[in-house]
């Protein structure tokens, strides 16, 4: 019987010459080029015009190539950082929204927040839903049935009572 050797490592980018691979080859291939492109179009301008520009991209370029802050590709960081900056960070959770539609997470600004809140959202009737749906409410009613969520109101009640019986019948 032949054996057959089977690479360990496949996540691992191949290498074409020290840390260069194909991925960063092809950033400072670029880079490089409009740096280029801005010293030839600035060299006659003086030291001080071209230098900069040339710094400042070449800086960036080096940085999208080799820097991996917090074991990511730097242009995924830079990504993920404006991200974070500029959608919003406001978590809400409104009683009225949970007894008809079980928002656990809502990630909106303030203002279509009120938009939203003026609309009148129908009410799920666990009772008319498909089979795999029950199945996602239960699920979904299997995280609310920890005391962290008041269950105070009739709608809930029906939600948390229905998901009881659904266990018991799965159970039996």
């Amino acid at each position: 019987m032949k054996k057959f050797r089977i690479p360990q490592e496949v996540q691992v980018e191949d290498r074409i010459f020290g840390p260069i691979t194909m991925h960063r080859l092809i950033i400072l291939t670029i880079g490089g080029g409009i740096t280029y492109m801005l010293y030839i179009g600035t060299q006659n301008s003086g030291f001080g015009v071209w230098f900069p520009l040339v710094f400042v991209f070449g800086s960036l370029t080096l940085a999208l190539a080799f820097l991996e802050p917090f074991g990511m590709r730097f242009h995924k960081f830079l990504a993920r950082a404006i991200e974070f900056f500029t959608l919003p960070r406001l978590r809400l959770w409104d009683k009225r929204y949970s007894q008809d539609m079980l928002f656990l997470y809502i990630r909106y600004t303030s203002q279509q927040w009120k938009k939203l809140k003026s609309q009148k959202v129908p009410e799920i009737e666990v009772y008319n839903l498909k089979k795999s749906q029950k199945e996602k409410v239960s699920d979904l009613l299997t995280v609310l049935s920890s005391d962290l969520v008041d269950f105070s109101d009739e709608s809930i009640q029906k939600y948390r009572n229905a998901h009881k019986k659904n266990m018991k019948n799965k159970n039996k």
